[in-house]
């Protein structure tokens, strides 16, 4: 009986215990916690305590102890076509034209807007007729011809003729000396389609090297795979490394994998900027990667400027892209910091390394991984 009373606030102080570690976990900013459990964390958990001030902000990729680095660029969506605003004017009407009477029919429509403004068309379906239709826009003739029952019919409306506000109006001709025939059109579904440039036809993606990846780089080649969705005809299709052409096509519809060489004198140490251009179609770029080769091992180096330390507290942050242990060693200014995880990011108080000026980072992994991105901010 004495040992069973003795044991009961023990087991009571542990059972208080645990549902203090309960309530903490469940307290827990959510970024933490997901750290803590070693679960994967929201999108947003990236940025979270990080501020406005990034002094440095990096996507390494993969890091390993070969002589080689794969840069991953993602992917792209590069298009230039054209796209309809469609306004319904009528659903259906009728005009007729003869000795003892005449109707016509007067439609309003507006221009959406102006700017990449490419055409605008007159779109019905002729549901009866006879004779000629004749269309008239802001009182300049566009059209006079005969359309025969069941056909759509499609009137391009000069841009030049087009204002804000526009009248539209449809009339059949007269029948001539048959004085006792009608010429008419009974027409459905009238619409108008202002045809838009939609155009995203250019994208850059950078990519940072180092002072010693840039001094050992021994070659380098571009990989990707791209997928035509839509395009009348060819289209030219070039790439720029930093502002100097690389590559230049002219290309059908096409899916197929890309893979050249791109001369090492085109790179540049810190931020290389690749951009990718068509003419026109909708293009799909996917798995782009630009991997280079040293002439020796090198590592991962970024550099970034402090201009007052005082008072400042500095924090580096690391977001993986790949599961599993992430060890190595990170060097600030010549000291150490162990990197040494499996959570999928990673944060480390800096500022005891940080010095005033130009600061020197680099990444000595002992086995490989990915960083998806790499910031040191003030905080």
């Amino acid at each position: 009986m004495m040992n069973k009373k003795a044991s009961n606030p023990v087991s009571t102080l542990i059972i208080i215990i645990g549902v203090l570690i309960v309530l903490y976990v469940l307290i827990m900013p959510p970024c933490d916690k997901c750290e803590l459990l070693k679960t994967d964390c929201p999108s947003y958990c990236e940025d979270e305590g990080a501020s406005e001030d990034i002094l440095l902000s990096v996507e390494p990729g993969e890091v390993s102890l070969a002589d080689r680095r794969t840069y991953d660029l993602g992917s792209m969506n590069l298009y230039s076509h054209s796209e309809p605003n469609i306004d319904e004017l009528a659903e259906s009407l009728s005009v007729s034209k003869g000795w003892f009477g005449t109707i016509n029919q007067d439609l309003v429509f507006n221009i959406d807007s102006f700017s990449d403004l490419d055409s605008v068309e007159l779109s019905f379906v002729v549901v009866d007729s006879r004779g000629d239709l004749k269309v008239y826009l802001n009182d300049r003739q566009i059209f006079s011809d005969s359309a025969s029952s069941g056909r759509t019919v499609e009137i391009e409306l000069p841009v030049s003729y087009l204002e804000e506000v526009n009248d539209l109006r449809l009339e059949s001709e007269m029948p001539g000396l048959a004085f006792w025939a009608r010429n008419y059109y009974d027409l459905r579904d009238i619409e108008i389609l202002q045809y838009y440039e939609i155009v995203h036809s250019s994208e850059e993606k950078s990519f940072f090297m180092g002072d010693s990846e840039f001094d050992s780089l021994e070659a380098a080649e571009l990989e990707f795979t791209i997928y035509c969705s839509s395009l009348d005809g060819d289209t030219g299709f070039k790439i720029y490394l930093n502002n100097e052409l690389v590559r230049s096509d002219n290309i059908g519809c096409i899916r197929d994998d890309i893979s050249f060489s791109i001369d090492t004198s085109y790179f540049e140490q810190g931020t290389n900027e690749v951009k990718f251009l068509v003419d026109n179609g909708n293009f799909l770029l996917s798995g782009v990667e630009m991997k280079v080769w040293f002439d020796e091992t090198v590592y991962p180096s970024y550099e970034f400027d402090v201009d007052e330390k005082f008072g400042n507290e500095f924090e580096l942050y690391m977001k993986f892209g790949s599961s599993g242990d992430k060890n190595g060693d990170i060097y600030l200014n010549g000291d150490t910091i162990v990197l040494d995880t499996g959570s999928n990011t990673f944060r480390e108080d800096i500022t005891d390394h940080v010095v005033v000026g130009t600061n020197y980072l680099e990444i000595r992994p002992d086995n490989e991984f990915e960083i998806d991105k790499l910031k040191v901010s003030i905080v």
